[in-house]
């Protein structure tokens, strides 16, 4: 009964909100801006809150700025997600990790990432000693006593709107999982792995002639693997697609070439 009444007064930044990232809501919406663009979405408390994870969370954004990726056209007919969470800060930031990809796919010879990768509209990270979720962690001392002190931000990135392949049946699901997969394998033979192949993370989108184009979706544990350093050691996935040797290695550097077994796994489990 006291901590339903604890609960009762918690305030929006008490639930989890960056105040550094959001301005106060206003008419139950809630604004913030990523590089001189200014989005909008629903006033929200967030879902998924951990002390010890990413807590990430999806939600729906609009715009009227200038889309910055075209700058002769507005956002404001654009259907765009914003994924907002607390990654590590030491880690690899998701967005330098796209860069990358997007620059491999325009390499001489790569014939399978143009056009399979998500589109990043705008992004931006946040640190606060005011974030609660922050505070909580310095408070209970998480991490002190792993070899690194797991220091986290809100970071946030918006995306154009892609659908799951799990929407999809029969033939336009198989073309959007080996769309897929053969992105990711280009990918890793150019030094980036994903690390974290899942259902939640394959995506598709129709192109003009409205056939369906599969998408490598969610690089936040990614790794460019000649500037992981020590983040290249750690046994990532989603478990019931991981390779069995993965999940059963107890080697302190783990090779990952198992994207392959996880995309198997995962088209045999949506089937």
């Amino acid at each position: 009964m006291v901590l339903l009444v604890i609960l009762k007064y918690f305030d929006d930044v008490a639930w989890g909100e960056c105040r550094e990232a959001f301005a106060p809501p206003k008419d139950g919406k809630v604004k913030f801006n990523l590089g001189g663009t200014e989005f909008s979405m629903d006033a929200w408390r967030p879902s998924k809150i951990s002390l010890f994870g990413r807590g990430t969370n999806a939600k729906t954004v609009t715009s009227k700025s200038r889309n910055p990726l075209h700058l002769s056209s507005s956002l404001e007919d654009v259907k765009m997600t914003a994924k907002i969470y607390w990654p590590e800060e030491a880690q690899q930031a998701e967005d330098q990790i796209l860069d990358y990809a997007y620059a491999v796919s325009k390499q001489e010879g790569v014939k399978h990432v143009r056009g399979h990768l998500p589109v990043l509209v705008a992004s931006g990270s946040f640190r606060t000693k005011n974030d609660p979720i922050v505070k909580r962690r310095d408070l209970l001392k998480i991490g002190e006593g792993s070899t690194r002190f797991i220091q986290r931000c809100c970071r946030i990135l918006v995306f154009y709107t892609l659908e799951s392949i799990q929407n999809l049946v029969k033939d336009e699901f198989m073309i959007a999982w080996y769309d897929c997969f053969r992105c990711h394998f280009e990918l890793w033979l150019n030094g980036l792995h994903h690390r974290d192949i899942s259902a939640n993370n394959l995506m598709y989108y129709r192109d003009a002639e409205g056939h369906v184009v599969g998408v490598l979706n969610d690089f936040d544990l990614s790794i460019v693997a000649s500037l992981a350093g020590e983040f290249g050691t750690e046994r990532t996935g989603t478990v019931p697609f991981m390779a069995t040797d993965l999940m059963r290695c107890r080697d302190k550097s783990p090779v990952h070439i198992y994207g392959a077994v996880s995309s198997s796994r995962l088209s045999q489990w949506s089937l």
